[in-house]
């Protein structure tokens, strides 16, 4: 492994932070990130890493990269183990295949915990799978109570009215009401009212928690039809706009770098939609390089849009 090939994977197992400490410094140098120049900040590793064969005033961008690794290595960083590879690495060249193991090593290890991460997010779908069933079943539970109570009112209505035309019938009979039997029907008759405003009540209720119960039902058979028959895109898009990506099972990366490249590896897509706008061409043809499925060009992403709607 020579300099460059060295300088390239250290840069793949620094932080965000890492990163951009030593990038401020070595632009002081005279190093030029391409398409970066007003914000370097912003650049992504992979883009660094393709600048490193480059040279200012005769001396090449990872030199200066290591120079400057090997300053923050015997200051600020002398205890970091990713800039001590740089200061045995430039000490000492007889560790050099040594430090190439170690450094394998911590690249398997960050690959090991990309995959972790993973298949917590599969037990996370898979847990909320489970509790959408338990919300069902208790939906279910609660609709039978429901409608048991509104046998009940039924049958208790109709008592009331039965009651009320007998005292009707017995109204009709006699030649004096008293007081006592008009204040009587008339509290029947504000019973029944009532009855029946709480039957409406629960009507409406059964009603909702039925369309609630056929949402989920549905939302259920429209999650397992998307899973089974889905294709499985990897769409590279930087934009703000919202799409709607329905129909899809979509992974969006709006950066090409070592990081993305290693979340990817494991990944089998059925296809790649890429909308160059915002990427560096070099991006593109690495990219292709990594991937065998087919590859969907869009200059931009109203491209991509129109494309997604002819598909449907």
């Amino acid at each position: 492994m020579n300099d460059l090939e060295f300088t390239k994977k250290v840069i793949g197992v620094l932080n965000e932070a890492e990163v951009q400490k030593v990038l401020k410094k070595a632009i002081t140098h005279g190093m030029v990130i391409p398409g970066f120049s007003k914000n370097p900040a912003k650049a992504p590793k992979q883009t660094i890493m393709m600048s490193l064969s480059q040279r200012s005033k005769g001396e090449y961008y990872y030199a200066i990269i290591l120079k400057v690794m090997y300053e923050f290595a015997n200051n600020e960083f002398a205890d970091n183990q990713r800039f001590l590879f740089v200061k045995r690495w430039r000490d000492n060249k007889s560790e050099h295949e040594k430090i190439e193991e170690e450094l394998g090593q911590q690249i398997e290890y960050m690959k090991s915990e990309n995959s972790e991460t993973a298949d917590t997010t599969i037990v996370a779908e898979e847990d909320r799978n489970v509790k959408l069933k338990d919300v069902e079943r208790e939906l279910v539970k609660k609709i039978t109570v429901l409608q048991e109570r509104n046998k009940k009112l039924q049958a208790s209505i109709q008592r009331k009215k039965i009651e009320a035309d007998n005292l009707n019938k017995n109204f009709q009979k006699a030649q004096k009401e008293n007081e006592k039997q008009k204040t009587e029907i008339n509290k029947l008759e504000q019973q029944i009212v009532e009855l029946e405003m709480s039957r409406e009540v629960l009507r409406k209720e059964i009603f909702e928690k039925n369309s609630c119960i056929k949402n989920l039902l549905e939302q259920i058979e429209e999650l397992s039809k998307y899973r089974e028959h889905a294709p499985k895109i990897l769409c590279f898009l930087k934009t703000k706009e919202e799409i709607n990506f329905e129909g899809c099972d979509v992974t969006i990366a709006d950066r090409w770098d070592l990081e993305v490249k290693e979340s990817l590896a494991q990944v089998v897509f059925d296809e790649i939609w890429y909308v160059h706008k915002g990427f560096q061409y070099g991006d593109f043809i690495e990219m292709k390089e990594n991937f065998t499925c087919r590859i969907q060009e869009f200059t931009n992403a109203q491209q991509l849009v129109e494309y997604i709607g002819g598909q449907r």
